[in-house]
C-alpha cells in the first residue's frame, strides 16, 4: 500500500466536503488514515455532531483493517452481526 501525503489527504477531504454540499448533506467530519492506521488528516465542519471523530476513526479503521469500503463493512455487519461484534 503506498503512502498518502498530507496534501492528498486534505484534497480528499475538500472533495468530500464539496460533494456533501452538492448533495445537501448535514455537516460532516472526515478522517483520512495512513497505511499504518494512523490519522493523517481530520476535519470537522461547523455544526457537525459530537463524537464524530471517534465514529469517523472507527469506520476508517475497520475499512482499512478489513481491506474494504465502509459500505462493505456495514454490509458484512448486516450479514454476520455476531462475527462483526466480536471482531
Amino acid at each position: 500500500m503506498r503512502a498518502i501525503s498530507l496534501e492528498q489527504a486534505n484534497t480528499l477531504i475538500e472533495g468530500a466536503f464539496a460533494r456533501a454540499t452538492e448533495l445537501g448533506l448535514k455537516p460532516l467530519s472526515i478522517i483520512v488514515l495512513d497505511a499504518g492506521e494512523r490519522v493523517k488528516a481530520f476535519q470537522k465542519q461547523d455544526g457537525s455532531a459530537r463524537l464524530r471523530f471517534e465514529i469517523a476513526y472507527g469506520k476508517a479503521f475497520a475499512s482499512l483493517g478489513m481491506g474494504r469500503s465502509s459500505k462493505l463493512v456495514l454490509q458484512k455487519y448486516r450479514e454476520k452481526p455476531k462475527f462483526m461484534e466480536n471482531l
